[in-house]
């Protein structure tokens, strides 16, 4: 199955590693993340069929150089209403990438 990835992500630091062919559940705070949440649910409303980002361990957080993480599709975002203030997100690990140095 071929998948058409963009070139620029929203990047997510997280605890665990996001390896390829595996599923990840990520649990974040909705008052640090309301950036990703939106722009994921937006996604989501408008029926655009895959949502992709790119997940980097948070022990690369301060890496300046090979920085090593994964691209994720999105499978889920759940809320809960007991725990308005958190939200999962199940993420399916796509493929590794390396950054690259970005020139504004």
């Amino acid at each position: 199955m071929e998948m058409d990835i963009p070139k620029v992500l929203p990047i997510l630091y997280t605890t665990p590693f996001l390896l390829p062919g595996y599923l990840l559940k990520i649990q974040l705070p909705v008052k640090d993340n309301h950036n990703l949440l939106i722009y994921l649910l937006d996604k989501d409303e408008n029926n655009q069929l895959s949502n992709f980002i790119g997940v980097i361990p948070k022990i690369d957080l301060h890496k300046e150089s090979n920085v090593i993480g994964a691209v994720g599709l999105v499978q889920s975002i759940i809320q809960l209403d007991n725990a308005p203030e958190v939200f999962f997100l199940v993420v399916q690990g796509i493929i590794r990438f390396k950054l690259g140095p970005t020139i504004l």
